[in-house]
Parts: structure tokens; sequence; C-alpha cells
């Protein structure tokens, strides 16, 4: 009988040490940045005159949005397909404009959203 194997897909050599040294690098920054954020999180917060419980929620938030796409991930990439690359950039663009939106004041994005809410 005719068995059908799956088609072997593995890198050797020169791509293996490169593609495994991306991705030690690529962890090694997820985990920087992970760490960095929830030490340094509480105490750029309260510069800006936060209590602790907004300073919690903010936290949580943080993790909540690395941990809600781990599971939504492969959903986003079977509906965009290969628009997910644009899309994640777009979505980065976007934030890093509302942050700068923001920089003068940390009131200005809160009422924003609620005033776009209402």
């Amino acid at each position: 009988a005719h068995i059908n194997k799956p088609k072997e897909f593995h890198f050797q050599g020169r791509k293996s040490k490169l593609l495994l040294v991306g991705v030690l690098l690529f962890y090694f920054l997820i985990t920087y940045g992970n760490i960095v954020i929830s030490y340094y999180l509480p105490f750029t917060m309260q510069k800006y005159g936060l209590s602790t419980t907004e300073v919690g929620f903010v936290t949580s938030l943080f993790f909540l949005s690395i941990t809600v796409p781990g599971f939504l991930l492969p959903h986003i990439i079977y509906l965009l397909k290969g628009m997910t690359s644009f899309v994640a950039v777009m979505l980065i663009a976007i934030g890093l404009f509302i942050m700068g939106f923001g920089n003068d004041g940390r009131n200005r994005i809160r009422d924003f959203a609620t005033d776009y809410l209402r």
C-alpha cells in the first residue's frame, strides 16, 4: 500500500544556524521588553500622578494585550493571509501615533476615548 508521507521541510547548515540565531534574538528582545515594561511601568505611571489601581490596571492590560493575540493569531492569519504583516505594521503605526498624540497630557487620549464612546 502507498502511504502518503508528510513533506519534510527543514533547514540545514548555515540556514539552520541563522534561523536559530534569529529566533533566539527575537525571544531575547521580547523577554527583555516584558521585563523592562513590567518593572518600569509603575514608576513611569506614578510620575504622571496615577493611583496604584490605575497602574495595576495598565499593567494588566499590557499583559492581556500580549496573551490574547496568541489565541487569536491562527484565525487572524487565516483571514488576512498575505496582508497580515501589512495590517500589523499599520496597527503599530496607529498605536505610535496615538501615543505621540497624547504626549503633552495624560488625559487627552482618555478624554478623546470617552467622548468617542459616548
